[in-house]
């Protein structure tokens, strides 16, 4: 890395610690203490564990600093107490974004495939959220089973055909993950007669399976919709858009500012 983009990436981090609460204590272990990669941060109340040797800061971090989700969310309309689901939830930062935006929880789904992220994800549900949790040290695909992946300490962009495009953190240890179908998820997470009214998929690149293998109809269970769709070779952003309208969805605007990969739907049906 040249010595321009290492200068960035640090003040751009930098940047992002002095919103939290306790920024200076974060600083300092920072600067001081490199070797330490688990530090504890504080927001609005809250307090949750960013791994730093996982690669945390690009995504739990990322989620409650940058304006990836942030954006969206107010052109949802979105009520309190929320009933959330929530795939690639990595450290739980996108219920933590929630929540420092002033919402509650009914309930919290989470999907989580690689278990040391997990085990953090866990930690800063259970510790911030008095709401009913659902979690999930699995992998949603377009078929259930089982899978062996090669698994880092973290990496935001780990999917079920490795890391994409990111060096997973830390050693790698061959895992078996266990796969669901997003059906699956919703029948075993959800009463029967109950509604999520938003569902949150970063994915990195299996979003595309998931839809073209069709067994995502419980979507329609959702009120709203976030999606990351990723650039994979040989596939088109279209196939999963026309996948989700489809199945009652339409596309929201996305306002100026926003991350071009990120699209945000409403279900016509719940609306």
């Amino acid at each position: 890395m040249d010595l321009s983009r290492k200068w960035h990436n640090s003040m751009a981090g930098l940047l992002a610690i002095l919103s939290f609460d306790n920024r200076w204590e974060v600083v300092a272990t920072r600067v001081l203490f490199r070797g330490t990669g688990m530090i504890t941060y504080r927001k609005n109340g809250m307090e949750f564990v960013i791994d730093h040797h996982g690669g945390d800061e690009n995504g739990t971090r990322l989620c409650l600093t940058s304006p990836m989700y942030r954006l969206l969310i107010p052109q949802l309309g979105l009520k309190s107490p929320l009933t959330l689901i929530d795939l690639g939830a990595n450290g739980g930062g996108f219920p933590l974004l929630l929540a420092d935006m002033g919402f509650k929880f009914k309930k919290i789904v989470a999907v989580e495939m690689n278990p040391r992220v997990f085990a953090r994800m866990q930690l800063n549900l259970v510790q911030n959220f008095d709401a009913k949790l659902e979690l999930f040290n699995r992998a949603v695909s377009g078929a259930a089973g089982t899978i062996r992946a090669e698994l880092g300490r973290g990496s935001t962009g780990e999917s079920l055909a490795g890391a994409a495009g990111h060096s997973s953190h830390g050693t790698l240890r061959a895992t078996s993950v266990g796969a669901m179908t997003f059906d699956d998820l919703i029948a075993q997470s959800l009463d029967a007669d109950e509604v999520a009214d938003l569902c949150k998929m970063d994915i990195e690149g299996s979003e595309y399976d998931i839809f073209a293998m069709g067994h995502c109809s419980a979507l329609r269970r959702c009120r709203n919709l976030i999606i990351e769709i990723h650039e994979v070779a040989g596939k088109q952003p279209e196939e999963v858009i026309s996948a989700i309208t489809a199945l009652g969805f339409a596309e929201i605007p996305r306002p100026a500012g926003a991350d071009p990969t990120v699209y945000s739907f409403r279900n016509l049906h719940l609306a």
